[in-house]
């Protein structure tokens, strides 16, 4: 997608700051229910597993308009940083 992340950054809650999904996949893991889970990594090379619940995952895939879930590779994502935990908060659109 060519977005430098380090342009991007939230004025009002500075602890949050974009990421890119890496390793996506989808399927049970271990949850016992389908999930999607993939990768983030921010620019300070900071990365963290996130598993998303099936809700959380048809959100996602709506606001991203993806046919196929492999197609977030590399797709930018708002993430919140605190504590040394990295939570992801939402796929990243244009003017979100």
């Amino acid at each position: 997608m060519g977005v430098d992340l380090r342009t991007f950054s939230d004025s009002i809650n500075p602890k949050r700051q974009l990421a890119i999904m890496r390793n996506v996949g989808i399927g049970m893991r271990d949850t016992n229910a389908p999930c999607l889970w993939f990768d983030t990594q921010t620019t300070e090379s900071i990365g963290a597993l996130q598993v998303l619940s099936w809700a959380d995952a048809e959100q996602v895939i709506r606001k991203t308009g993806v046919y196929k879930v492999e197609s977030l590779e590399g797709w930018p994502c708002w993430v919140e940083q605190d504590h040394g935990i990295l939570r992801f908060i939402e796929a990243w659109r244009a003017g979100s």
